[in-house]
């Protein structure tokens, strides 16, 4: 046995799909697949790199529906399930010295059916060899650069249907390589019945020396599959009953069974045979309805039960077969053996087939010998008996019985013509392999497609690992941020208290002081009437309480965070009582929401409009009582105090009251201010605030000077 070598198991079929366009502008009986008889320049593709990364999503959805389709094209087509063959591999090249660029003669020539009467070919199927090194199962050195071509009789060449020269031919793994030849058609079927085929390989794989193999040759007549009957060569490699020139018409398909998937019961014949009953042979009949032509004798191996992967279990390691004739001799009818005297029947994992030549038969006889043991009891076992006649079968739904050696044996054998073969229904040899074929590239397209899609795929973890770490870093940034701009806040919240407590004691402490200090000078030095001296005391206790309610507000309002409406009002009932002196003051208080949270913005803010209130009541009123009512209205906060004064005439008031300064106060604080004044009777302030600006958060303080 010769050494293989492993092919490369990189599929170009990308480059040789669009041939198969060529063959529709053809004239031709066929609709079904066929390889690229001519290679066609290879279709521009979008590399992987190109792809940007902000398409990486639609593109890998892209590919994962393609590849989605491309699965569901494979699962439609039949299952294939290639087995390792024991013997008769094919044809084997002998070894020349590796060829430098394209020879100008073929280096190896393969004529098939030269010279032979026959029905025109229309096609020819190159079934690649089988690796046995491999422990899987894979192709093993299809031609590289070959061409097909018609040849006559004469030995002259004739019309070119295949050229895979110029360019390295697509490796087909295992899958049957198909080329139709449509023309042929066209042509008188009498003028070209003795034209044969002759393939030319001008280069094969490569190992130190150049070499190539097939598996079988299989030829397409009239929509049917045909074996070879004569095959020549240039030369070959012999080694029997491994590689041989004459294996490539070997009835053995190195394909497996031409099966469907699964879909009823097992009929198969499995028997376990006494050594009593192994004294002769156990002959199978199947009965015609009159007399039927053979054409393909196909005969089935069983499969192993259990799922055990045993080929050609319980095959008869010898078996005859006879066509039954509708003449008499001495010993019934007349019986004729079909084949070689001694047929070796192994078929290992593939069928068993015969040409019946079209002979007219009345039955089938199939003569089985030298059964198999397995753990010491003989086995006999077969999957299908199945006659081939013009695309019909002849024996399905036949009567078959044991004629000899059977004694004993009542098994029921409907199950050698069901049409199946443990449970799988079987194919039409033509269009099993057409769709073998056909696999081929979708196979290719999906292999491309895994790949460029684990590429993407790694590239889209590549960038989303990267915006991660991006992502990371720029929180960590953030964070690193808010902290510093946190710290610069606080620092600039205590920069701006410092400057709120500074102008708050300068504005409000320190105007107040600053007057006492005046009046206290006056009445120091005794200048004024009595009268006039008289209101200085009484402006200089006035000022004193309104020191000191402001020093205590101006700590309070100065204070972090937020604050119940309840202890602002209170804030406010205890400001007018300490400035408003001998009146006596009122209070009601009437709030839904005591609770209510304000902010330290609006709380300095409102504070400072009521000292503004409370101040004018205090300085020009003259009250003897004052009423301060502090009550919700809705979503409306409303402060309401009201004296019973000398009053003011609202025509003539002059601004220099306050009353401005209180109306810009209330207007940033979105509500309204609402002043009523009678001279003689009394002055009533009604502030209404919302609700919303208790709660104002605002950055920065009012813009009203305090």
């Amino acid at each position: 046995m010769p050494p293989v070598h492993q092919l490369s198991k990189v599929l170009r079929w990308k480059l040789a799909v669009g041939g198969i366009l060529l063959l529709a502008l053809l004239p031709t009986v066929y609709a079904d697949y066929s390889d690229p008889a001519f290679p066609l320049p290879p279709k521009a593709q979008q590399r992987v790199e190109e792809v940007p990364f902000y398409r990486l999503n639609d593109r890998i959805r892209e590919l994962e529906e393609r590849i989605e389709r491309e699965e569901s094209i494979l699962k439609g087509l039949v299952p294939f399930y290639p087995q390792k063959q024991f013997d008769e591999f094919g044809f084997h090249s002998d070894y020349v010295p590796i060829v430098k660029g394209l020879p100008s003669e073929p280096l190896w020539e393969i004529d098939i059916d030269a010279g032979v009467s026959n029905r025109r070919i229309l096609g020819i199927v190159l079934v690649p060899a089988m690796d046995q090194r491999a422990s899987d199962v894979e192709g093993y050195a299809f031609p590289k650069r070959f061409r097909i071509s018609s040849l006559e009789p004469n030995g002259k060449l004739g019309k070119v249907y295949v050229d895979w020269t110029e360019q390295d031919f697509p490796d087909p793994g295992m899958r049957p390589v198909v080329f139709q030849f449509p023309s042929q058609l066209d042509l008188n079927p009498a003028s070209i019945s003795k034209n044969g085929i002759r393939i030319e390989v001008f280069a094969g794989e490569e190992d130190e020396m150049e070499f190539f193999a097939l598996a079988r040759v299989l030829l397409v007549r009239t929509s049917m599959i045909h074996w070879p009957r004569k095959i020549g060569v240039s030369s070959s490699y012999e080694s029997s009953p491994y590689w041989s020139a004459k294996y490539l018409s070997s009835s053995k398909l190195t394909l497996g069974m031409p099966l469907a998937e699964k879909d009823g019961d097992n009929g198969d014949l499995r028997l376990e045979l006494p050594q009593a009953k192994l004294e002769e042979p156990i002959v199978l009949r199947v009965d015609f309805d009159g007399n039927a032509q053979l054409g393909q004798i196909n005969i089935f191996p069983a499969e192993a039960p259990g799922g055990i992967d045993i080929p050609g279990y319980g095959f008869p390691k010898t078996m005859h077969v006879y066509r039954v004739e509708n003449a008499m001799n001495q010993q019934g009818f007349v019986r004729r053996r079909l084949g070689e005297d001694h047929l070796s029947s192994y078929p290992g994992s593939s069928l068993l087939r015969l040409l019946g030549m079209g002979k007219d038969s009345l039955a089938l006889e199939i003569e089985c010998n030298d059964f198999p043991v397995y753990q010491g009891v003989p086995v006999f076992s077969l999957g299908e008996i199945q006659v081939m006649w013009r695309g019909e079968n002849m024996t399905e739904g036949r009567a078959v019985s044991i004629v000899s050696g059977g004694d004993g044996i009542t098994q029921d054998l409907s199950g050698l013509v069901d049409g199946k073969v443990n449970g799988r229904g079987i194919l039409p040899l033509t269009e099993w392999i057409e769709q073998l074929a056909e696999a081929k590239p979708h196979e290719a397209q999906l292999e491309l497609l895994k790949g460029e899609l684990e590429i993407l795929q790694r590239r889209q973890a590549k960038v989303v690992r990267t915006g991660v770490i991006g992502v990371c870093g720029l929180a960590g940034l953030s964070v690193a941020v808010i902290f510093m701009y946190m710290a610069w806040s606080k620092k600039s919240a205590q920069e701006r208290l410092r400057k709120q407590l500074t102008a708050d004691l300068h504005d409000d402490v320190g105007s107040s002081l600053g007057s006492i200090s005046l009046i206290a000078e006056q009445l120091h030095e005794g200048r004024g009437s009595d009268e006039m001296r008289d209101e200085d005391l009484h402006d200089l206790a006035l000022l004193s309480r309104e020191a000191w309610a402001s020093l205590r507000e101006i700590v309070w309002v100065s204070g972090d965070g937020s604050i119940p409406l309840s202890e602002l009002l209170d804030k406010l009932s205890d400001r007018a009582e300490r400035v408003l002196g001998h009146a006596c003051l009122h209070v009601t208080t009437n709030i839904d929401d005591p609770n209510y949270s304000t902010t330290q913005v609006f709380k300095r803010q409102l504070t400072m409009c009521f000292k503004e209130v409370v101040h004018n009541c205090a300085r020009h009123a003259q009250a003897r009582n004052v009423w301060l009512e502090m009550k919700t209205e809705g979503r409306t906060l409303v402060i309401c105090l009201r004296d019973d004064g000398v009053g003011f005439d609202e025509n003539r008031a002059s601004m220099g009251i306050g009353i401005g300064s209180i109306k810009r106060r209330v207007e940033e604080m979105e509500g309204e201010v609402e002043i009523q004044s009678k001279l003689g009777v009394g002055t009533t302030v009604s502030l209404k605030i919302p609700f919303k600006s208790l709660g104002n958060r605002k950055n920065h303080s009012y813009q009203t000077s305090n």
